[in-house]
């Protein structure tokens, strides 16, 4: 799922980590998810709300005819299933992040959810894994994988809360906040109808000092006016986004980073 959530904007830089292993938007996988039961495990209903044309997918060029793909949406079954395991790992999340120190006992953290999220998406995987390495349904991971969309407020359900536990969890001043404290860099990419997707640095120190050398945010919104700003490995660099890229390493026993845009 790549909606708004993960694209950085002076609106919200990520609201949802999810979306980054959930890969891209689709119109036709949007769903409401209502439990029929308030048990541990409860047995879910989820039903289809929104039905639209099929989505066209073009560069950012003016003077080619958009390139189309067909659409590729989950089956109900395997979203059913995402929910069910993504709910039964929420306990798992809390006791990962009471052990990582991001929740006392009995606390709610985003972290949590994170983790949660992960390893729904690997439990989904490992359970349509045959024992001679072949598949028997849908997956999410690997080349394979069926891109999915999933509104938070599925997520919040599932939670049996109003607001999904990492909604809101990074906004643009946490971005701004973290270029005056450490020193970030970052690439400006644009596409270009004759060289294609190209990069370029997003500032260039002026001198030796700290001060000089760090990128700034006014050189930030300057490169947003003039295209999508990369930060790799942001895990890395921002304490804040370190539990998120810990939470996707763990929950799926895969080595991991997280890219911001």
């Amino acid at each position: 799922m790549i909606p708004s959530n993960i694209f950085a904007s002076k609106g919200a830089v990520i609201s949802a980590l999810a979306a980054i292993l959930l890969l891209s938007f689709n119109e036709n996988s949007a769903v409401a998810f209502t439990p029929t039961s308030t048990s541990s495990a409860p047995s879910l209903r989820i039903t289809p709300i929104v039905k639209l044309s099929n989505v066209k997918l073009h560069s950012a060029i003016e003077d080619t005819t958009p390139i189309q793909s067909e659409p590729v949406s989950p089956s109900m079954s395997l979203l059913e299933h995402f929910i069910t395991e993504y709910q039964q790992s929420l306990e798992e999340g809390s006791k990962w992040a009471t052990e990582f120190g991001f929740a006392e006992e009995g606390e709610d953290a985003p972290e949590s959810a994170f983790y949660a999220i992960f390893r729904a998406i690997r439990q989904v995987d490992a359970k349509t894994n045959n024992a001679d390495g072949s598949s028997s349904g849908e997956k999410l991971m690997g080349l394979s994988g069926v891109p999915m969309y999933l509104p938070s407020y599925i997520l919040a359900r599932a939670e049996q809360k109003h607001q999904n536990a990492f909604c809101d969890f990074f906004h643009f001043p946490h971005l701004a906040k973290a270029l005056e404290e450490d020193f970030l860099d970052a690439q400006r990419g644009s596409t270009n109808n004759r060289k294609g997707w190209q990069v370029a640095a997003v500032s260039q120190p002026t001198g030796s000092s700290f001060n000089d050398a760090r990128m700034t945010l006014p050189q930030v919104n300057a490169a947003l006016e003039a295209g999508t700003v990369i930060f790799n490995n942001i895990g890395a660099h921002i304490p804040r986004l370190a539990g998120p890229t810990l939470a996707s390493t763990d929950a799926l026993s895969l080595p991991g980073a997280l890219n911001m845009y």
